[in-house]
Parts: C-alpha cells; structure tokens; sequence
C-alpha cells in the first residue's frame, strides 16, 4: 500500500492473509525517500526518492 497521506505516508508491504481475522500481516514499511524491494515471486526494487505526499 502506498499511502500520500501528509500526516502518515509510506509504503507498506502486507502478506500472510488471515481469513479469520479478516486482515493481513504487515511484513515491512519504508519512508518515502527509501528504495523498496518486493521479494518473490515480485523481486523488483523500484526508487522513491521522488515521492511527496498530498499537499494540505
């Protein structure tokens, strides 16, 4: 997930859905400025030092 919000943005990677509790684990967070690394099956790393959130 890749949130712009000024008050809490960054990146969020989620996996390892639980279907009972009906939410998904967060696995890792980066700032924006940071570069982010999928793993597999993805295994892409993409820069974000370009990255601002929403204006106020």
């Amino acid at each position: 997930m890749i949130d712009r919000d000024p008050k809490r943005s960054g990146i969020t990677l989620y996996g390892n859905p639980d279907r009972f509790a009906g939410r998904y684990e967060e696995l890792r967070s980066w700032k924006f400025g940071e570069p982010v690394r999928l793993p597999e099956p993805f295994d892409v790393e993409f820069r974000t030092e370009l990255w601002r959130p929403w204006d106020d």
